[in-house]
């Protein structure tokens, strides 16, 4: 099981920290890296960290990035893009400037280069550099595990033809791995012959893997017939491609974590707290406070989460920072070192468990969580928090 961590802020480097040998790789957003580029290249190379930078071009199609055209970051993928004489006024990318083929061609190769090259580039550009030397004293340069092509949220058979393209063009541009990023619109994943469509395209391509996301699925949210689909997507990419090519989910939760153990996906990744599904159309922002209750897979507010904890003991987390102190003492950074620390936990015991013992756990679990409700109320709140793990196991079983 791989688990793939999406880095969002700079503090959260306190609880990888601690966990470089669980985590399969962090995954960079280009904007992550051109906002804080010497923090996140330094930490990077000090630690030779494996990474993957994802270049979200879907981004500079969307309607909301006419409100980012003032971050910095805005104007430094644009450049480092070289998608100048592409973009629309309003600071939106058009893609119809992009039929031409050399001009298709040289998009695509430069969004494989910045993958392939910006933390080596942004790397020299820092003092720690100087102390990063290969066995051969030459200086140590960093590549990403994979690079994607570029890519744009599925709509239709246009929008998969756009990224089909830029697939087949990307292997003359590098000799790393090749990933195709493969966002689908979340109302076609109920329409089966597109997914088989979609999937057979894909699969001839004899890439290196796949990262597939359905946009804003949240796996808490979701009832039996839709997580039904869910697990049909993900298993018939994996049953047409050889056993090596890795078919990971984007964006995933515990049940990610089920439907790997079930050999339905390779890995999955998220962000620490957040990030276990993605609307991109939407603005993103800071989290709300909140707790990663174990027993439960999911993040509620303090108070909600000290409800559970309060009526339920075999629920409070014995972590190294749940350990000694109640969940409301807790710092930010804390609570994030919590939410990895937790994860690693829910890895290591599907790596120890059967399928069949880890959904029986999460009966027990929900079960014994709403029977400790102290009254009627509380019942009814505890079966709401508790909902997603029915659900879970109904379309497992």
């Amino acid at each position: 099981m791989k688990i793939y961590l999406r880095m969002s802020l700079m503090r959260e480097k306190q609880a990888i920290d601690e966990h470089f040998e669980d985590i399969e790789a962090l995954i960079i957003d280009s904007h992550i890296l051109e906002t804080f580029q010497n923090a996140t290249s330094g930490y990077v190379t000090r630690n030779k960290l494996k990474f993957i930078i994802d270049p979200i071009t879907y981004r500079f199609t969307t309607e909301i990035i006419k409100e980012c055209t003032k971050k910095r970051w805005y104007d430094r993928l644009v450049e480092n893009y070289k998608m100048e004489d592409l973009m629309r006024y309003d600071g939106t990318l058009n893609l119809d400037k992009l039929h031409p083929h050399i001009r298709r061609n040289s998009f695509v190769k430069n969004i494989i280069n910045y993958q392939d090259k910006r933390i080596s580039q942004l790397s020299t550009e820092t003092e720690s550099w100087l102390t990063l030397l290969s066995e051969d004293n030459g200086r140590f340069e960093k590549k990403p595990l994979n690079v994607f092509p570029p890519y744009f949220i599925i709509e239709s058979d246009e929008s998969l033809d756009i990224n089909i393209k830029s697939i087949m063009l990307a292997k003359e541009h590098t000799t790393n791995k090749i990933y195709a990023n493969i966002p689908i619109e979340n109302e076609l994943l109920y329409d089966i012959k597109f997914i088989n469509k979609l999937i057979e395209k894909y699969t001839s391509l004899e890439l290196d893997g796949y990262f597939i996301w359905i946009t804003d699925f949240n796996e808490l949210k979701q009832r039996k017939s839709y997580l039904t689909y869910y697990e049909y997507l993900f298993k018939t990419f994996k049953d047409n491609v050889n056993d090596e090519i890795q078919i990971n989910n984007m964006f995933g939760g515990y049940f990610s974590n089920l439907l790997t153990k079930k050999g339905v996906m390779d890995g999955f990744a998220h962000g620490l707290g957040f990030s276990e599904s993605k609307n991109p159309y939407g603005q993103g922002g800071p989290a709300p406070t909140r707790y990663y209750v174990p027993l439960i897979h999911r993040m509620l507010t303090i108070d909600r989460a000290e409800d559970i904890l309060e009526n339920y003991e075999e629920s409070k987390c014995n972590c190294p920072v749940c350990e000694h102190k109640e969940i409301s003492e807790l710092s930010t950074i804390e609570l994030t070192k919590h939410v990895l620390n937790v994860k690693v936990q829910e890895k290591e015991l599907s790596e120890t468990l059967s399928l069949d013992e880890l959904i029986e756990k999460m009966n027990s679990d929900s079960s014994g969580i709403v029977e400790s409700a102290r009254d009627s109320e509380t019942r009814k709140q505890f079966n709401i928090y508790t909902e997603h793990l029915r659900e879970w196991s109904n379309a497992l079983s």
